[in-house]
């Protein structure tokens, strides 16, 4: 069954695979001070909007990524929060050893909500998604986003 979203973005945007990247750039590999987009974590071949919605895959930066699944969650929640729609996370076919485990979580909203719970409770939500005034522009209910993931 396919979720019907109204999706509000500011005058000019479209949900495109380019807005959907500039929003991600704004999410930082704890262990790198570079992107997620700029690692080849996301890339525009892994963004899919059709009638389904939004469909985002991942590729961690190795198999044994400890922080995949945090990545996951503020991949998800980022997109969420600026587009105000469900979005779809997954992890690209073969780049974890935890694939199932990874997937199983994100699709799940209860253990998505759950997980992304402990994340703002130990303050690494906080810490990953900045409400200052300056960024991209792109998100309407928050003000201008900058994600950076931290080991908790």
């Amino acid at each position: 069954m396919a979720l019907t979203t109204t999706i509000q973005l500011p005058v000019g945007k479209e949900l495109s695979k380019g807005t959907v990247l500039e929003i991600l750039s704004e999410i930082r590999d704890p262990g790198v001070p570079l992107s997620i987009v700029e690692m080849g974590i996301v890339s525009e071949d892994w963004i899919h909007n059709d009638n389904e919605g939004l469909q985002v895959e991942f590729r961690p930066s190795s198999p044994f990524c400890p922080v995949g699944v945090a990545i996951g969650v503020m991949i998800k929640y980022a997109l969420e929060q600026c587009l105000n729609i469900q979005v779809k996370v997954r992890v690209l076919r073969g780049s974890h050893l935890q694939e199932s485990l990874v997937n199983e979580l994100l699709r799940d909203r209860r253990s998505y909500l759950k997980t992304l719970k402990r994340l703002k409770a130990t303050g690494f939500v906080t810490r990953c998604f900045s409400k200052s005034s300056e960024g991209s522009g792109l998100c309407h209910n928050k003000a201008n986003p900058t994600v950076t993931l931290f080991l908790p």
